[in-house]
């Protein structure tokens, strides 16, 4: 100790010439990215045993204890892993109160948070079952980042949708320019919009004058985000 403190310093506490405590490292044969399970069944191993160590000690030496940067990144890992489902519901719901806020239709807010939860188990499918991902800290961030891509775009659209009236200048010429493609006729060949449309009719036209207006958008957000990605990728 005195004729090289520098290392020894570094593990024991001397009070004059009396040790208070000591640190004793131990390599053990584990790798430091194993699953978070793993880990901490280890973790458990190395309790047990200081437990009975600490039993055994006299009354001055029954305070051991073990640390390691493994059980601190395994228990984050987990408690991350286990706060998942609360997150994406917890996202899932504010996600759909701003669309009921918006489009102020019930419906379309189910519609909408069905699209999202359908791309949300669409991307867990690739990830666990097809690409054989083990679910860590990055993959459930990115289920979590995913539901509000998933939002934005069906947002915007049915945001559009609940916009469109029967007497919307956008829907009477989409209407004419579907019954004009239909019928492989001209514009002057083309008749007057039935009004008022059948309900399938008036849905099927309020669809189209959303996707007109917000699909070549959507799209281009689409495309740019797979062009981001794919440099992260590569």
């Amino acid at each position: 100790y005195y004729s090289d403190p520098i290392i020894p310093q570094q593990s024991l506490w001397f009070e004059g010439r009396q040790m208070k405590a000591c640190q004793i490292e131990f390599r053990a044969d584990v790798a430091d990215t194993s699953a978070a399970e793993k880990t901490l069944k280890y973790k458990a191993q190395w309790d047990s045993f200081i437990d009975t160590q600490n039993k055994e000690a006299s009354v001055t030496g029954h305070r051991a204890y073990h640390l390691s940067g493994a059980w601190v990144r395994a228990e984050a890992e987990l408690a991350i892993i286990e706060s998942t489902e609360v997150t994406i519901a917890l996202s899932a719901l504010c996600s759909a109160l701003g669309i009921l806020l918006f489009t102020r239709d019930p419906w379309l807010m189910v519609v909408v948070m069905l699209l999202v939860i359908g791309i949300i188990c669409g991307l867990g499918f690739f990830m666990i079952t097809i690409m054989s991902w083990k679910v860590g800290p990055i993959e459930v961030i990115a289920l979590v980042v995913f539901v509000g891509y998933s939002v934005t775009y069906s947002l915007h659209i049915a945001h559009d949708y609940s916009r469109v009236g029967e007497d919307h200048s956008d829907l009477q010429n989409a209407e004419r320019y579907a019954m004009m493609k239909l019928s492989k006729g001209s514009p002057d060949s083309v008749q007057a919009v039935q009004r008022p449309l059948p309900p399938r009719q008036l849905r099927l036209a309020r669809a189209r004058v959303a996707l007109l207006r917000m699909g070549t958008a959507t799209l281009s957000s689409a495309t740019s985000t797979v062009g981001s990605g794919l440099f992260l990728v590569c």
